[in-house]
């Protein structure tokens, strides 16, 4: 009886374990989401032109192109 009792206790603590590795992992991951909801807003803010004068005509170049091309 003591033997099974300690091997539930064991299971018991293994599962608690379990639960708390979860639940850090999740909290990591909702904070993550956070971040990247946060970086998205902030590259969103600094949307600007640059302008690339060739000598003949003006060319307009979205700066976004330049750094994150399609």
């Amino acid at each position: 009886m003591n033997d099974l009792s300690a091997r539930l206790s064991e299971a018991e603590y293994e599962l608690r374990d379990r639960k708390d590795v979860i639940k850090l992992t999740r909290d990591r991951i909702e904070e993550a989401k956070k971040e990247i909801q946060v970086l998205e807003a902030e590259k969103a803010r600094h949307t600007f032109a640059s302008v690339l004068i060739d000598g003949d005509c003006m060319l307009v170049c979205p700066l976004s192109t330049i750094i994150d091309p399609p």
